[in-house]
């Protein structure tokens, strides 16, 4: 079975481009282009930037994208490393966040002076 890096090679090749030629017209970067043709989505930022450059690299060379992005799916799908950026975190700072810590704070605070007014009751007084 063809990957769709073969497919979309073989294709470039029958039609005589460069890969400069093809970042040119599509404005997909060369290593981008590369990454696809070697099979190694990983060093693309996305899965939906992959198959959108899968897309418009078949539609330019003249393919239909359909088939390119089932074989994709086939193969790849799944298997491209996610990455969060750091701006998607799934932590929120909250309003209610703050009011919790502003209460925890206090709660310890309080907690601190009131065993200190203790044990300097309880102690003896030094001479």
């Amino acid at each position: 079975m063809k990957t769709v890096g073969e497919i979309l090679r073989n294709e470039r090749l029958e039609k005589k481009l460069a890969l400069s030629e093809v970042e040119g017209a599509t404005k997909i970067k060369k290593e981008f282009l590369e990454a696809i043709e070697g099979n190694n989505f990983q060093r693309i930022s996305s899965e939906v930037a992959t198959r959108g450059f899968i897309k418009n690299y078949a539609e330019f060379l003249g393919l239909s994208s359909k088939p390119i992005l089932a074989v994709f799916k086939r193969d790849f799908v799944g298997g491209i490393k996610k990455t969060i950026p750091a701006y998607y975190s799934s932590f929120h700072w909250t309003p209610k966040l703050t009011l919790i810590l502003v209460i925890s704070i206090f709660a310890l605070l309080l907690i601190i002076y009131l065993s200190w007014q203790y044990f300097s009751l309880v102690n003896t007084p030094y001479r």
